[in-house]
């Protein structure tokens, strides 16, 4: 079930970055991989770390780094991941040409037009199912939602660099929307920014129906990242 795991071996930098990442989003504790293990060896031979987060017999969420120290970033930056999955098969049936005839009209009717009110919309559904939503918020600030709607491998992703000293109705919003059976939220941010003490940056323990189940905090050259790892109750 390769769409179960949503592989990203994404390089992202900007002249002024303290670090480039290179990065897999989380794998399941059902699926055994060797993408983690041969990214950390491409990581390592070129200089870079390569890091585990979660529980090692359970969902572990993979973060490789290269850092560049040499070129702090000198204005505030920050992203805001959520990774969900188990979605119910009520909603993630929505997601498919059979349930609307456009992205629009889908993205109106389970209320992601007021995730983050004012944005500029580009929305695609896809055939026969499956969805994408990019959005500017102001300037260069961003957030996008991707959908893989697929009964047994249901998965959403959620991130944004929108800057907020705290994050919980952000978080609360899309939770609410896709309601997933467990996710995983991971927070980024250098020291300008203005959610740099992630220790206030959003209540662990403020979503209703749901357990924190694991919850790490790690420090870098100039970024701190904050995991955490949620599951509904039952």
């Amino acid at each position: 079930p390769t769409q179960a795991l949503k592989k990203r071996f994404d390089i992202w930098t900007a002249s002024s970055k303290v670090y480039t990442y290179i990065r897999t989003m989380y794998v399941p504790a059902c699926i055994h991989v060797c993408i983690p293990y041969a990214c950390a060896d491409i990581t390592l031979c070129i200089g870079g770390a390569a890091y585990a987060l979660g529980r090692l017999n359970g969902d572990t969420w993979y973060l490789y780094t290269m850092e560049s120290p040499e070129h702090p970033l000198e204005v505030g930056d920050q992203t805001l991941e959520m990774l969900m999955t188990d979605i119910s098969p009520e909603l993630t049936s929505l997601f498919s040409i059979k349930s609307f005839s456009s992205a629009d009209e889908l993205t109106k009717e389970i209320g992601l037009v007021d995730v983050v009110p004012g944005c500029i919309l580009d929305a695609e559904l896809f055939d026969p199912c499956g969805y994408s939503l990019n959005a500017i918020v102001q300037g260069d600030t961003y957030y996008t939602i991707h959908v893989t709607p697929q009964e047994g491998c249901s998965y959403v992703s959620f991130e944004t660099n929108l800057a907020m000293q705290c994050y919980d109705q952000l978080i609360q919003k899309v939770v609410a929307i896709f309601r997933p059976g467990k996710f995983t939220l991971t927070i980024f941010a250098n020291k300008k920014s203005c959610c740099e003490n992630l220790f206030t940056a959003f209540d662990s323990q403020s979503l209703a129906g749901y357990q924190c189940k694991d919850r790490q905090f790690s420090y870098f050259v100039d970024y701190n990242l904050t995991f955490s790892h949620y599951v509904r109750h039952s």
